[in-house]
């Protein structure tokens, strides 16, 4: 082998471990992925689940480690055969551009948000209809049929939730004389509890979920699974007549 060839070879194989650490964080998203998707299945009838948490990008984006792993063999093929042509370790370049890419789209894919964005969606749809009645009477409701008249069909439209194969509603349940927002033990996700103080001037809106894309455990949603329970409210979930209170640093 020539020096120059030498050179290249070096070169190319030091470029190949870089990609092989890059394509660690892509190897742990597939395997989750596979994980997840086996236990799935495995208790499907059983568990509450979110709509779609798996879907294509989530699916292509769980091909990136392994291809990235593909085209670096080509790399390493490329550079340490001489009989073969060079223009195959091309494949590396290639396979930092996949890992990049993966890694700025795996942290935004449905597998992890879908719950929360649809929450956020359904509790800010209320606060505003609740907003509106408030400008109209100079107070929040304080009955359920106040509640009904204020929001509608809105309180029910359908969620991001399923169990069995069927989708869940909304539900709202209404919490009187209450200072501060509601929480409890649900039993099943989709709960909207509407807390509203004795004289109707301040209400929170929180909502039962399983702050995961699937699970058999009903807890009330939070802005984060991993939020410090030193955070205000532990992290929950909350909207209310001021504000969304959206309580992870770095989201107010």
């Amino acid at each position: 082998m020539t020096e120059k060839g030498l050179r290249f070879t070096v070169a190319s194989l030091v470029a190949v471990a870089l990609l092989w650490l890059l394509a660690l964080p892509l190897l742990q998203f597939s395997w989750t992925v596979v994980e997840n998707w086996v236990q799935f299945h495995l208790h499907k009838g059983q568990l509450f689940s979110i709509d779609r948490w798996l879907d294509a990008t989530t699916l292509a984006l769980a091909l990136a480690g392994p291809i990235v792993l593909l085209l670096s063999a080509f790399g390493v093929l490329a550079a340490i055969r001489s009989e073969w042509p060079r223009w195959p370790v091309l494949a590396v370049p290639l396979g930092f551009i996949v890992s990049l890419y993966a890694m700025v789209c795996i942290p935004n894919v449905p597998l992890w948000h879908s719950e929360l964005f649809g929450n956020l969606n359904h509790l800010g749809s209320l606060e505003y209809r609740l907003e509106s009645w408030n400008r109209i009477h100079e107070r929040f409701p304080l009955t359920r049929a106040e509640m009904d008249s204020a929001l509608g069909a809105v309180a029910t439209e359908p969620g991001p939730y399923r169990q069995g194969g069927k989708r869940l509603d909304y539900q709202i349940e209404v919490v009187l004389n209450q200072t501060a927002p509601y929480r409890t033990n649900p039993q099943q996700p989709g709960i909207v509890y509407y807390a509203v103080d004795s004289a109707g001037r301040q209400f929170w809106l929180t909502v039962s979920g399983i702050d995961a894309p699937f699970s058999d455990r009903v807890t009330m949603a939070r802005t984060d699974p991993f939020t410090a329970s030193k955070q205000p409210w532990e992290g929950l979930l909350v909207f209310s007549d001021a504000n969304v209170r959206y309580l992870k640093n770095g989201f107010r």
